[in-house]
């Protein structure tokens, strides 16, 4: 925190190899990132997934 930036982690700690990330098997070489870095906040949410048929898990209806 020494030059005021709290998320260094975040920026610099990503995967080595070349690329960053893949969006659709498309390589993207780099991310700018246009928003405010505030502070984390927890939040949650509900989201589908496929069921897990080991647990017999059913969708919901």
């Amino acid at each position: 925190n020494k030059h005021g930036f709290k998320y260094h982690g975040i920026i610099f700690g990503k995967p080595r190899g070349g690329n960053y990330h893949w969006i659709d098997r498309h390589i993207v070489r780099a991310t700018r990132f246009g928003g405010k870095f505030t502070d984390l906040v927890v939040r949650t949410r509900e989201i589908e997934v496929f069921s897990d048929e080991a647990t017999g898990e059913k969708k919901k209806k």
